[in-house]
C-alpha cells in the first residue's frame, strides 16, 4: 500500500494551493523587505536629524567665534592705528624737538635783552612767528640790527615784519616772521 496515493482533490486545486503558497512566501518576503527598508529609512532619518542638530550647534559656535574674531579684528585695527600714530609721534618728536629748539634758540639769540617776547611759534612750513614788545625804539632797533646781521643770515634766510605799532603807553609791538 505504500505505492498507492489517493488524492481526492482535483489537480487544479493542488496547483492553486502551490501558487497561493508561493504567493504567500513572496508576500511575506516583500513585507519583511519593506519592514527592513522602513527600519533602515527611519534609522538614516534619525541619524540625519542627530547630525543636523550637531551641525546647527557647530554653526552657532562658529558664528559666536566669528563674532569674537570680528571684535578682536576691530580692536586690532584700532591698536594698529594707535601704534602707527605713536610711532609717527615718536619720529616727529625725535626730529622736530631738536629742530624746533634750534629754531627757537636761533630766534632768541638775536632779540635784545630789553625786548619781551609775547609769543613764539613755528608754522607747518618751518617759519618762526614771533610777537615782540619793546619799551623803546632803540631796543627794537637793536633787535632788528641783530636779525639783519651777517651771522643771522647764516641761520635765517628771510625776515618779514608783518606788523609794527606803538601803543598809547609807548610800547612798540612787532610781529616778525623768520624763515630758515
Amino acid at each position: 500500500m505504500a505505492g498507492i496515493n489517493i488524492n481526492l482533490l482535483p489537480v487544479q486545486s493542488r496547483i492553486d494551493q502551490k501558487v497561493q503558497k508561493k504567493f504567500r512566501i513572496v508576500q511575506t518576503a516583500s513585507i519583511a523587505t519593506l519592514l527592513v527598508l522602513f527600519f533602515l529609512a527611519s534609522l538614516i532619518s534619525a541619524l540625519n536629524i542627530l547630525k543636523l542638530k550637531d551641525i546647527s550647534e557647530l554653526k552657532s559656535e562658529a558664528d559666536l567665534s566669528e563674532e569674537r574674531v570680528l571684535v578682536f579684528k576691530d580692536k586690532e585695527a584700532e591698536l594698529s592705528v594707535l601704534k602707527n600714530r605713536l610711532s609717527l609721534i615718536n619720529q616727529v618728536h625725535k626730529t622736530k624737538v631738536s629742530e624746533n629748539s634750534l629754531i627757537y634758540r636761533n630766534a632768541l639769540n638775536y632779540v635784545s635783552p630789553e625786548v619781551n617776547i609775547s609769543s613764539i611759534s613755528v608754522d607747518r612750513s618751518g617759519n618762526v612767528l614771533t610777537s615782540i614788545a619793546a619799551p623803546d625804539i632803540s631796543s627794537l632797533e637793536q633787535t632788528f640790527s641783530n636779525l639783519t646781521s651777517d651771522k643771522a643770515f647764516e641761520e635765517i634766510s628771510q625776515i618779514d615784519i608783518d606788523s609794527l605799532s606803538r601803543s598809547r603807553d609807548g610800547i612798540y609791538r612787532a610781529n616778525i616772521r623768520l624763515q630758515n
